[in-house]
């Protein structure tokens, strides 16, 4: 299992091959990777220009965008992971990105950025264009989140604090991006109703995901608040479903593998959790008014926690790979890997830095050689054989 680990304290990546706990010679203990060496480094990178995001380019590239919102793109076939190129744009100067989105069939990619805008950049023949294309989003509020459309390339959603949700149109797509003369604004979300004292509830969007439907747009999202909010375009404006399942801010959102039935969310304590979206619970939460007494809402049913191995500290990274794995890693240093079903832990390796990304190599799992497999049968053996031929202790004569 391959993996690489973006650090904020020294602005590169640590990047290893990990051994799993049913991979354990019978003659170890714990789980410890077979190697781990500094990747993704830049001559000027440091805590100030640290990684924030990363994904895979055709199977080939890794791009990274980093908190000066410079981009690093690096070729993962070399062995040190070389740099390819590095390109800082003087019109982001002051922004900070919020999510990467890369689109390999039209060789371009696409930044959201805190400030209210998007940046297009191309990338042709391995190296990143030297200027990029500003895009003002509607509504000219900063953002929190941005995300992309999976199934129709030039739709995005954002939305952040008192920015509600919005689902645009960004460019055209054809053998290459196309931008349109005017961002067109597919979806604004409306707030929910008031809440029990007819106060207006504050709206902080943190994450934003797609779920998969035919006739409509439906999205999920996280809030600063706690809550997990389902939209559908053919719904309304308001929410479909408005749920509180924690007290603490939301900082993650990922689906549970391939299945968008089921989400896991990250707070900025310790808490890793795994909820359905389809099986709720209607009296999950309870809380207590003085001028209503008990107030019960729906709950998305929590699936379990990946808590084995003590998180101490908030989770910013988290990946899953296809549906086996889920890794997460963030203040307390360790990278922690979980198999996706039992939620048992399968590896723990402490990387020495704040994690802030975890991004899994497809496509570079080396199957064990029939060699390799009986050389593997063999030594397990003798330590059956072994542990037959101990001698067995003698008792004690009373």
């Amino acid at each position: 299992m391959r993996l690489i680990v973006t650090c904020d304290d020294s602005g590169s990546a640590q990047g290893g091959d990990f051994v799993l706990q049913e991979q354990i010679p019978r003659n170890r203990t714990s789980p410890s990777p077979i190697s781990i060496t500094q990747v993704f480094v830049e001559p000027k990178a440091s805590p100030a220009s640290r990684i924030l995001y990363s994904t895979l380019y055709k199977e080939r590239y890794a791009i990274c965008c980093r908190l000066d919102a410079s981009v690093s793109v690096y070729d993962l076939e070399d062995d040190e992971k070389k740099l390819v190129c590095h390109r800082e744009y003087v019109e982001l100067k002051g922004c900070k990105p919020v999510s990467l989105h890369v689109f390999s069939e039209f060789d371009a990619l696409v930044m959201g950025l805190d400030s209210g805008k998007a940046a297009l950049v191309g990338f042709h023949k391995n190296t990143l264009e030297k200027e990029c294309q500003i895009v003002d989003l509607p509504g000219g509020k900063p953002i929190e989140a941005f995300e992309a459309c999976p199934s129709q390339p030039g739709v995005f959603a954002y939305g952040g604090k008192e920015n509600d949700l919005r689902i645009v149109k960004m460019f055209e797509v054809g053998k290459k991006v196309k931008l349109l003369e005017s961002v067109e604004v597919l979806f604004a979300a409306k707030n929910v109703k008031n809440d029990h004292l007819d106060l207006r509830v504050p709206i902080w969007i943190t994450k934003i995901r797609f779920i998969s439907s035919k006739n409509s747009y439906k999205l999920i999202t996280a809030t600063r608040y706690g809550q997990l909010r389902i939209y559908d375009t053919n719904h309304g404006r308001k929410p479909a479903h408005d749920y509180q399942v924690c007290t603490n801010p939301i900082i993650t959102l990922n689906f549970a593998g391939s299945n968008s039935d089921e989400v896991i969310i990250t707070d900025n304590r310790n808490m890793v959790a795994r909820h359905s979206l389809v099986s709720i619970d209607k009296k999950a939460f309870k809380t207590n008014s003085a001028t209503v007494g008990d107030i019960i809402k729906p709950v998305p049913r929590l699936l379990g926690k990946y808590q084995e191995g003590g998180n101490t500290g908030a989770i910013f990274g988290v990946s899953c790979f296809k549906d086996t794995f889920v890794a997460t890693g963030g203040l307390d240093r360790y990278l922690r890997v979980y198999d996706l079903e039992t939620r048992e832990m399968v590896s723990k390796v402490y990387m020495g830095s704040q994690i802030a990304d975890i991004l899994f190599l497809e496509g570079e799992e080396e199957e064990e050689s029939e060699e390799e497999v009986d050389e593997e049968e063999e030594n397990n053996a003798l330590w059956d054989e072994l542990e037959s031929n101990r001698p067995a202790k003698k008792q004690k004569q009373t």
